[in-house]
């Protein structure tokens, strides 16, 4: 009787397979330049069934930006403006075509709707390459925020406090100017 457990075979397929996922990066959102398809509402149509994203499930929604894939994946990168959790801001509006399923759309007839922009775009980044590209007409802070007044006088009282409880004891701290030891 087989032992259970995974077979080498398969973690070598599902290896090759995220592999490849991964390679494709900024590829699969770069239309440029924009493929020009007859009838304006059948770009998106065409462009998800000739990407490979209407089987075997209709995607929802996925964005096309007209802009060189050196220029996408550096979103990533000095292109982009980082916002914590992998995510990134495009410094400058870029062209794109986002594609919305159609409600009751079947695999066997994906239908989408087309909206085009020029907006920002938010790129999900995961070891410097694109995985998911989507348009935003929000701009994101290009800095961080300083904390807020209320915020910082919270952190004051609390700091205070814990100083009364001995959790903390100001004339200990690292770069201190006061010396001495604690009393009980």
């Amino acid at each position: 009787m087989a032992p259970w457990g995974p077979s080498p075979t398969l973690l070598l397929l599902l290896v090759v397979l995220v592999t490849g996922l991964a390679q494709l990066g900024a590829a699969q959102f770069v239309d440029y330049p924009r493929t020009e398809v007859s009838g304006s509402n059948q770009y998106c149509n065409y462009m998800m069934q000739l990407r490979g994203l209407t089987t075997p499930e209709c995607k929802s929604v996925h964005t096309f930006i007209h802009a060189a894939e050196s220029e996408v994946q550096s979103l990533c990168d000095s292109g982009g403006n980082p916002q914590g959790n992998n995510i990134y801001i495009s410094k400058k509006p870029l062209p794109s075509t986002t594609c919305k399923l159609e409600s009751g759309s079947k695999p066997e007839a994906c239908t989408y709707q087309i909206k085009m922009n020029d907006n920002f775009s938010r790129a999900t980044c995961v070891n410097k390459q694109v995985t998911d590209v989507q348009t935003t007409d929000k701009i994101t802070s290009m800095a961080p925020s300083a904390p807020s007044p209320t915020l910082l006088l919270l952190l004051v009282v609390l700091v205070a406090g814990l100083a009364q409880l001995g959790a903390v004891h100001v004339a200990d701290a690292p770069g201190s100017q006061v010396s001495g030891s604690r009393v009980h």
